[in-house]
């Protein structure tokens, strides 16, 4: 018997953990609610509301819904329709010690709230211990379920690579919360001394972050540097997302030494491609990415694995850190490109066993069952 699920919302979260997953047994389908109406009002008359705003990441439909179940993600919902959320870092996304949120979480018709990592689960965990009264209520919904992965090569030995240079690739809008400025210093350093190294660059260079404060200054300064590198950095503003993952499929090395990143999929698409992953080890990147399949930056963070980057010298360190051991991964790699096929060959190994899209969907199909059974 089939279970019929809607969602709310078509983004690159929602394809990435439900809408293009394999399914068997469900029945997907847009629901609609007032709260996403009052949102389009916003948008046409002051603009986007922001991501974490009330209009954003809460649902509500008083009306009778066609729907067995409701699958949101990094919202929730006031609705009396049995309902679970899959989230990225904490809930109510809102305000994570909103009191009305919590209540939602504990009551009835939520029936699983889906972490996409063991970070994003401990860093609810601590949340709900600030209400008692809920707390055990909403434990024993939590439960861990990573985002699928395609492999997107048979075996590494279909990537066609450079011969001549160890070619990296840093995908990614936010250039600086990336580690984007780390990279293009360290890629300098390393070409001044003659190393083979060639970088690609898929970003718009935004500025203004929450993690990296860059200002406009920053990008002058990183458009100076791509400028006077030319042949080894080559920038792109933006790519499909089909030219992007064929540029993972001919790199050898996957770049992500960013200052936050509540998960990284881009990781899990460079492994996919057989291209292991410089990251940092923050939040959930130490889930997906180690030093047996890529190389981690160590860098100081908190007891949930949030890197030290509120004050100005805590930034200042921080970029510090990732660029020197990016530097010396980096040179190493070039000293002797081997390290990187090894690990590439066991990066596409573990995205092939552990992320298979159809385990995902079989996964989601058992908690949809053990949702509608709960009511």
């Amino acid at each position: 018997m089939g279970v019929s699920v809607g969602n709310t919302g078509a983004g690159y979260i929602e394809q990435r953990n439900l809408l293009s997953l394999p399914f068997r047994n469900v029945t997907l389908g847009r629901e609609y609610d007032i709260m996403g109406g009052l949102n389009f009002v916003q948008r046409r008359l002051r603009g986007n509301p922001p991501a974490t705003s009330f209009l954003n990441t809460i649902h509500w439909n008083p009306f009778r819904h066609r729907f067995n179940l409701l699958h949101l993600v990094n919202s929730i919902s006031a609705s009396s329709t049995p309902w679970i959320s899959t989230f990225s870092h904490y809930l109510p996304r809102w305000n994570m010690v909103s009191r009305f949120g919590m209540s939602l979480l504990a009551g009835k018709a939520c029936r699983k709230l889906i972490a996409i990592s063991a970070f994003a689960f401990a860093y609810e965990e601590a949340l709900i211990d600030r209400y008692p009264m809920y707390r055990e209520a909403i434990r024993q919904k939590l439960v861990v379920l990573h985002p699928a992965q395609p492999a997107l090569i048979p075996s590494f030995e279909a990537k066609e690579l450079d011969k001549d240079a160890v070619v990296c690739t840093l995908v990614g809008a936010d250039f600086f919360r990336k580690g984007g400025m780390e990279i293009l210093r360290a890629t300098e350093r390393l070409a001044l001394q003659g190393y083979p190294i060639r970088v690609n660059i898929v970003s718009s260079l935004d500025a203004g972050d929450y993690a990296s404060h860059a200002g406009g200054e920053d990008v002058r300064q990183a458009e100076r540097m791509i400028a006077r590198l030319p042949g080894v950095v080559r920038h792109y503003r933006n790519l499909p997302n089909d030219a992007v993952l064929t540029m993972f499929k001919n790199s050898h090395v996957g770049l992500l030494p960013t200052y936050d990143d509540i998960y990284g999929y881009s990781v899990l698409e460079a492994q996919a491609a057989g291209c292991p992953v410089i990251s940092t080890d923050i939040c959930a990147l130490p889930e997906i990415n180690n030093d047996d399949i890529g190389w981690m930056i160590r860098v100081p963070k908190d007891s949930f694995g949030i890197a030290y980057r509120k004050r100005d010298a805590q930034r200042k360190r921080l970029s510090r850190e990732i660029e020197e051991q990016l530097f010396t991964h980096l040179r190493s790699i070039c000293d002797n490109p081997g390290i990187a096929k090894d690990k590439g060959r066991r990066a596409l190994a573990r995205i092939a066993a552990a992320c298979r899209p159809e385990d995902r969907s079989a996964a989601l199909e058992r908690i949809y069952g053990e949702a509608m059974s709960a009511g």
